[in-house]
């Protein structure tokens, strides 16, 4: 393989990284703006208290719950699949892929303190951090170079919208001139 090519696969990797990045913030917004949120945060520092007291596996056994909650799902979207039912069986496989994404989120938020605690796991989150660091710096000519070409559009959109309104302007003015001159007086 090639080096220019090797190159673009490491781009749509860190790509592919970076929107599930986005989609594990956008989870957790979504969350936090949710109505049940508003139940939940009465509830929430007390459950976070009572898991740092605890032993750091209780906190992984919090964090690992939406994969008992997905898996079954999931199972259901491969038969699914192998029944013939592709669409169906990939469509759901994307939902529950999202949210068990979006669980995932939400868990991990709540058990972070005490999961931090762990060597092994304060190491990983920092290797995940810097992977996501890396992923914005090697995505970051592309993204700015699409950001430019999108403004560039939306400015030429406007600059022929506004045009062609005076250019339909302009064809309601000549119809009522033509009028006006062909009317008998």
């Amino acid at each position: 393989m090639s080096k220019r090519r090797f190159k673009w696969l490491w781009i749509i990797l860190a790509l592919l990284f970076l929107f599930e990045a986005w989609f594990w913030d956008t989870c957790q917004a979504i969350w936090r703006g949710s109505f049940l949120y508003q139940y939940w945060k009465r509830f929430e520092p007390r459950f976070r208290a009572w898991l740092l007291e605890k032993p750091i596996w209780i906190s992984l056994c919090v964090f690992l719950i939406p994969i008992l909650l997905i898996e079954p799902f999931q199972i259901l979207c491969l038969w699914l699949i192998a029944e013939h039912y592709i669409f169906t069986g990939v469509m759901l496989l994307v939902i529950a892929k999202f949210i068990g994404l979006g669980l995932f989120a939400i868990a991990f938020d709540l058990t972070r303190e005490k999961l931090l605690t762990s060597p092994l796991l304060f190491k990983f989150y920092h290797m995940i951090m810097a992977w996501r660091l890396w992923a914005h710096e090697l995505t970051q000519p592309y993204t700015q170079l699409l950001r430019q070409t999108i403004y560039r559009l939306k400015v030429r959109h406007t600059t022929n919208s506004s045009l062609s309104h005076r250019i339909q302007r302009y064809k309601e003015l000549l119809i009522r001139l033509r009028a006006r001159v062909r009317s008998p007086k």
